[in-house]
């Protein structure tokens, strides 16, 4: 989990709606000293996981704003952005210039995401050359 909240606000967030075992590492904008789009929040939860850098262009990072899609290219991981309930004939601006970007991947839904998450973890793991169908 990367976010730009503070890890102690993220911490207890996270163990009040009862996902905190579910997640690990817990990287905030303190752990670094600055927010996304900076790749280092990014890139330190790789390096806590123990993910070698050859092995970081198959790590997909899933954000729901633009600065999630940047800081996820530049820290050289597959950027997927969710807007759930956001039909693409109705992208906002900020989310189309990313779109745009060479292998990011747009999901309006959970089940959208779902269905993805499920092929890449079979070995589909072709990537959409245009999300917005353009």
């Amino acid at each position: 989990m990367v976010s730009d909240a503070k890890r102690l606000r993220l911490t207890r967030d996270l163990r009040h709606i009862g996902l905190i075992k579910l997640l690990d590492p817990i990287v905030g904008c303190d752990d670094v000293g600055i927010k996304k789009p900076d790749p280092k929040m990014i890139i330190l939860a790789m390096d806590r996981l123990g993910i070698p850098p050859k092995q970081r262009s198959s790590v997909i990072y899933i954000g729901n704003r633009a600065h999630d899609v940047e800081a996820a290219i530049a820290a050289g991981v597959r950027p997927w952005l969710v807007g759930f309930g956001i039909p693409k004939s109705q992208i906002p601006q900020e989310f189309r210039a990313v779109l745009r970007r060479p292998g990011v991947e747009y999901f309006s839904s959970p089940n959208a995401l779902r269905q993805r998450l499920a092929e890449v973890s079979r070995g589909i793991t072709g990537i959409s050359k245009s999300p917005l169908g353009t």
